[in-house]
């Protein structure tokens, strides 16, 4: 559990340096890798341009859905080219990160998905992001394009692919993460381990210093407690993503959360599903090479 969520948190980060934090041998943590690899729980590591480099912006919807309408709602929605992940869970409620092309409406997108999934008690928040000093030029996009089909590769093989010298990928690379250009992504199915997810949703009681607390929550509740986070629109609303052997650990974390005295109103629903699509995203890297250099990255995912 702590190596996959390390490896959310720094996809690149390496096996010593994994295995420093975790307390165990560089050949262990290589073989819990390949382990997680092997079952399905990892299915690749990949990289593509931030939504803030790209002119957007990232986006939440939550909602609720007719099961009978289940095949018909991830149809539309694993279609969609803004679709990013997909967590369906128990009340049949919807869980949808989105990414809009840059300039659209994300209201407009919202009304539309609505719509055409009969979609009720609809929530959704946009998190607009600050535009990068400098763009992304045409050989940072040859670089991520050579690091999306695995974002671990060494560097010396990125030059080789790229061509272009192993300093510059460097330099380039550090920027780019140093800057938050490109957004690197553990494409993964934890539900595979046939452990128990769930999303608890809450209330702050205190507003201020809100941040502050939810990073203590998060560092003292690892790794059972996997993402934390709220909304721009409602600072007060909390998700808190929650990894457990079983029921009965379940509710000892959401006992010992609300122990806290941080949290008002805890609700939770347990995933029932986990998707991770095809975005818009990862696709306009290799939009934005050359001819030729689009030529020589051919084979290389």
């Amino acid at each position: 559990m702590r190596l996959a969520i390390e490896l959310t948190m720094d996809p690149r980060a390496t096996f010593r340096d994994l295995a420093k934090k975790l307390g165990l041998s560089v050949n262990a943590v290589h073989k819990r890798f390949r382990s997680l690899q092997d079952q399905g729980i990892i299915n690749r590591l990949t990289v593509h341009p931030s939504p803030a480099a790209m002119g957007s912006s990232i986006c939440m919807l939550l909602a609720r859905f007719d099961p009978l309408d289940e095949e018909c709602v991830y149809e539309r929605l694993t279609s969609d080219e803004r679709v990013l992940t997909i967590y369906a869970s128990s009340g049949d409620y919807l869980f949808v990160m989105m990414i809009p092309l840059p300039g659209e409406d994300f209201e407009d997108v919202v009304e539309s998905i609505q719509d055409d999934c009969r979609l009720y008690d609809v929530f959704f928040d946009e998190i607009k992001l600050p535009a990068p000093e400098e763009p992304l030029d045409e050989k940072d996009h040859c670089i991520i394009t050579a690091l999306q089909g695995d974002s671990r590769r060494p560097l010396q093989e990125v030059s080789d692919i790229t061509g272009i010298s192993l300093k510059t990928v460097k330099k380039r690379v550090r920027r780019m993460m140093d800057e938050s250009l490109i957004w690197m992504r553990l494409i993964w199915s934890p539900l595979m381990t046939g452990d128990f997810f769930c999303v608890v949703t809450a209330n702050l009681k205190e507003l201020d210093n809100a941040t502050e607390t939810l990073h203590r929550v998060h560092k003292d509740f690892m790794p059972s407690v996997i993402g934390i986070g709220s909304f721009s629109k409602r600072p007060e609303f909390v998700f808190i993503n929650i990894w457990a052997k079983n029921m009965v650990e379940i509710h000892d974390i959401r006992r010992r959360l609300q122990s806290t005295g941080h949290f008002v109103e805890m609700r939770y629903q347990i995933l029932t599903d986990m998707r991770e699509c095809d975005c818009w995203l990862d696709k306009v890297s290799r939009e934005k090479c050359s001819r030729s250099s689009y030529d020589a990255l051919d084979g290389t995912e």
